[in-house]
């Protein structure tokens, strides 16, 4: 419904399904009542802290998203969720299985600490109650996931997702000790219903009048644990933990942006990693005080989270695409779950100013979008070579740079490629032959 006096559309009815809980209970609070204060907020399918598998061999047949309340263990040789304190030793052959619940505890503490998602409904809903939020109902929405050998096969895709995405997220935390792709193989062939908890929730949302201290204070992140990729020394280049301070918030005109990819510049993050950048000093363990000139080289300070000289340790980057998470103050909250792109180093979360985001279309995914600055540069390689047809181009290097100039020539230009020539129609539609492009 639209606002009196012509302002903003506010919602009557806020309907979040499977997102809740992928913010910190505190945040989402705050940016809930800051979007539709005094709304319906229902909130379905939130994640509540727990994965597990039911055996196949039931005579009942089970919808993929059945409520069940039960939460029944697992039996015949399957361990059951309880015993998360177990990590008994499946044999099959030299590879060491895993246990399910090992492998779920493993894959909680990921989604937790690795990708920030927030499993206490509870945690959230107490949250709410403070920003004036009344609860009106709660109710069990646990997935059930039936097998590739159940319904006809009717939920094979998500049962197979669902496995890899809990093996992904788990992988790392249990190699070298465990082998995952024995416990996927193990998994396959008992084909099991994959289990998750999950809470609907329906609030009445306060009116939005400052009653409470935590209306005064700025949003905080939705991501407190992040990770960023530094250059500690020459070849040694590690991805660091971090922990935003605890009542850390978001600084007035900034939002948090989710990483979904970040462009790699090769050649330069090459020259960090070997130490053979000129100017590059540190205390490293293989700088020896003379690796260049005295001063460090300038890198670029208009980039946040870079530093104004390039000397370890090290952030580098500066083009990096994702979500907008959370708002701060004085940021319009329609930038929340929009697409963006922003100059700033390798880090799986970045603090950003607003006022230096740019949208990303919904035509292009963030793996097309990071190549954004890259683009712009061989774009204005080739509109001031000033180009003739039937002039025949050379383009030496085939790096980043070189191989968009190259492809920018060949496809927008029509210049052809590999030897072959390709026709050019004119404003006029006459068609002009150019000459082949050699990329070397």
């Amino acid at each position: 419904a639209a606002g009196g006096g012509g302002g903003e559309l506010s919602a009557d009815v806020l309907v979040a399904c499977a997102f809740a809980d992928l913010f910190e209970p505190a945040q989402l609070a705050e940016q809930l009542h800051r979007l539709a204060p005094g709304a319906l907020a229902y909130l379905p399918i939130t994640f509540d802290g727990d994965t597990w598998l039911e055996p196949s061999s039931d005579t009942g047949e089970k919808d993929t998203e059945e409520k069940d309340t039960q939460g029944v263990g697992l039996t015949s040789g399957w361990l059951s969720r309880s015993s998360s304190s177990e990590s008994a030793v499946v044999d099959s052959g030299r590879a060491r299985v895993p246990s399910d619940a090992l492998v779920f505890q493993a894959y909680h503490e990921h989604l937790q600490n690795a990708e920030g998602q927030f499993t206490d409904v509870q945690a959230l809903v107490s949250k709410l109650k403070l920003r004036g939020a009344v609860q009106l109902a709660q109710g069990s929405s646990n997935w059930r996931i039936a097998p590739p050998s159940k319904h006809n096969g009717a939920h094979a895709a998500v049962w197979r997702a669902m496995l890899r995405f809990v093996a992904r997220g788990t992988a790392a935390r249990l190699w070298p000790l465990w082998s995952l792709p024995a416990w996927q193989l193990r998994v396959r062939q008992a084909q099991p219903f994959i289990c998750t908890k999950n809470v609907d929730v329906l609030v009445k949302l306060g009116s939005g009048s400052k009653t409470a201290v935590e209306w005064d204070c700025a949003p905080l992140p939705s991501m407190p644990r992040f990770a960023a990729l530094v250059f500690h020394a020459p070849r040694r280049l590690l991805v660091d933990g971090r922990v935003r301070p605890e009542g850390w918030c978001l600084p007035f005109g900034h939002v948090e942006v989710r990483t979904e990819a970040s462009l790699v510049s090769s050649g330069t993050e090459l020259k960090f990693f070997r130490g053979d950048f000129t100017g590059l000093s540190g205390d490293g363990p293989e700088d020896d005080g003379d690796s260049g000139i005295d001063e460090a080289e300038p890198l670029d300070a208009s980039i946040a989270g870079m530093g104004s000289a390039a000397a370890y340790p090290l952030e580098y980057g500066y083009s990096l695409c994702g979500t907008v998470t959370a708002a701060g103050l004085g940021v319009p909250v329609s930038l929340l779950g929009q697409r963006v792109f922003a100059f700033h180093p390798h880090a799986s979360a970045a603090i950003v100013n607003a006022s230096e985001l740019h949208l990303v279309p919904s035509c292009l995914g963030a793996e097309e979008a990071v190549y954004l600055p890259a683009m712009e540069t061989a774009l204005s390689i080739a509109h001031d070579a000033c180009l003739r047809e039937g002039e025949r181009v050379l383009v030496l290097g085939q790096g980043l740079i070189g191989l968009l100039v190259t492809a920018v020539l060949a496809a927008g230009g029509g210049y052809a490629t590999s030897g072959q020539e390709r026709k050019q129609g004119g404003a006029g539609g006459g068609g002009g032959r150019l000459s082949t492009l050699h990329a070397i």
